[in-house]
């Protein structure tokens, strides 16, 4: 209930409200102590909050009154302020038309000051420890009121709006939004031929106001899958002033259109400037079985001239659960053109989902080349490590230069039951040249309980020949 001030909930009704059904708990905003002292001190503090009680139980025409009361009969109270605003509130919660031009009269004093001047703010404080109505509040309300006196055929109401709100103007006017929002659910039930007009109009004037509207509206309409709403969400795709918007039809485009949807996001990826957009439009050609969708992607990968996350964002897309060795092998080959590290780096982790002998030969290869930049090869070991066979492992130790990976490499055969893991690791023990390296490899047998350690530790600790 924004813009209703008070200091706390009674958490039970006064003697005379208390037969009523409890009412849910307002939102209020709390003060510092000696403010709220301060404030209990008001003698309409009681009154003030009995009236906010009741309007929000919703007896509307009580909570009006009382508050209309308390500003006659306490004129110098801290809640003066606030008391026009909770008052017309109510008023136009009831919505009679006798209710709403009395909403308006009460509020028409400090709105048409502030008319113009203020656009929207939040509830605040005045400085002197006095929470009020914010002046967005009076106005958005002021606004509000004389936009349902127009509906009611109130021209007087109607030319006020005009005067302040521009024509096809959307105020994001919170209750509104939350009524559209649910009446979307609806409009998902509806029959097509009933529901398309709608959604389409919706889509058709975009405002900042309706974002998440018109993501349900793509929704809705792509669910129904028939070839009008397949055309709206086309459009929506290349035209929505909202790149979550766009994004979401974008997506919807290969499974409704197939082949056709994706000539539509070839034609986005032509014009389009929004990094953003383009890798919606390569996420959506990854999802698409289409060879055409394929097709386009790899022209992505290959251009030289395209984003490198573009690039990036399509070598990852090209490896779905639908690669193909044939994709791999294109990959392969990519990476013997690349001129750019993280595109290895991402060739590679792209390449390493198709798991085959080929590959992670392929893989091992370039974790063992030391003409590779250290960060390639680190990611090649990275997958060697996770996927790799203990004889890939053993391969890797063995052509490995660097300390770092070999003792990465001793502590990955610490965990592998195969007997050719411990075996390199007793070999490890008695033949490496770093000792951190025998000890580690040492410790590791140890852990795995293996029946040489006692042999070995008598043949290092007695000067036995290893």
């Amino acid at each position: 209930m924004k813009g209703f001030v008070a200091l706390l909930s009674l958490g039970t009704a006064l003697a005379s409200i208390s037969a009523q059904e409890p009412a849910p708990v307002p939102s209020f905003h709390w003060v510092d102590g000696a403010t709220f002292r301060a404030m209990q001190g008001d003698p309409a503090d009681s009154l003030y909050r009995v009236a906010h009680d009741l309007l929000a139980r919703g007896e509307y025409g009580r909570s009006a009154q009382l508050f209309k009361d308390i500003a006659q009969k306490y004129p110098k109270s801290r809640y003066q302020d606030d008391l026009p605003y909770n008052e017309a509130f109510a008023r136009y919660r009831i919505g009679t038309t006798r209710e709403l031009e009395t909403a308006a009269h009460v509020l028409e004093p400090r709105a048409k000051k502030l008319l113009g001047v203020v656009a929207a703010s939040s509830a605040s404080s005045d400085g002197r420890g006095r929470i009020r109505a914010s002046e967005g509040d009076i106005v958005g309300l002021y606004i509000r009121v004389n936009q349902v006196l127009a509906q009611h055929g109130n021209s007087d109401a109607a030319k006020r709006v005009s005067g302040v709100v521009p024509p096809g103007a959307n105020s994001c006017d919170g209750e509104d939004a939350q009524l559209k929002r649910e009446t979307m659910g609806v409009l998902s039930m509806m029959d097509a031929p009933q529901a398309l007009p709608i959604l389409k109009q919706l889509l058709d004037r975009p405002d900042e106001c309706s974002v998440d509207l018109r993501k349900n509206a793509v929704f809705i309409l792509g669910r129904r899958g028939d070839a009008e709403a397949a055309t709206i969400i086309a459009s929506t795709a290349k035209n929505d002033p909202s790149r979550a918007v766009r994004a979401d039809a974008i997506g919807w485009l290969p499974k409704l259109m197939g082949d056709a949807g994706v000539a539509v996001l070839e034609d986005v990826l032509k014009t389009e400037q929004d990094e953003r957009i383009q890798r919606s439009v390569v996420r959506a050609l990854a999802t698409s079985p289409s060879p055409r969708a394929h097709t386009a992607i790899r022209a992505i990968i290959d251009r030289k001239d395209a984003p490198l996350t573009l690039r990036l964002e399509a070598v990852s897309g090209i490896m779905s659960e639908r690669a193909t060795t044939d994709d791999a092998a294109y990959l392969r080959g990519l990476y013997a053109r690349a001129d750019n590290d993280q595109l290895k780096q991402t060739i590679l982790t792209a390449v390493a989902r198709t798991a085959s002998p080929e590959t992670d030969e392929w893989i091992l290869n370039i974790a063992k080349n030391p003409n590779e930049a250290s960060p390639v090869r680190s990611t090649a070991i990275s997958l060697v490590m996770r996927s790799g066979t203990v004889a890939d492992w053993v391969k890797l130790y063995d052509a490995a230069e660097s300390l770092d990976i070999r003792s990465r490499i001793v502590t990955a055969f610490e965990n592998r039951k195969e007997a050719e893991a411990a075996d390199k690791l007793v070999e490890i023990a008695k033949t490496s040249t770093v000792p951190s390296l025998r000890l580690k490899a040492i410790n590791a047998l140890m852990r795995r309980k293996d029946p040489r350690l006692p042999k070995l530790l008598d043949e290092i600790m007695n000067g036995g020949k290893p």
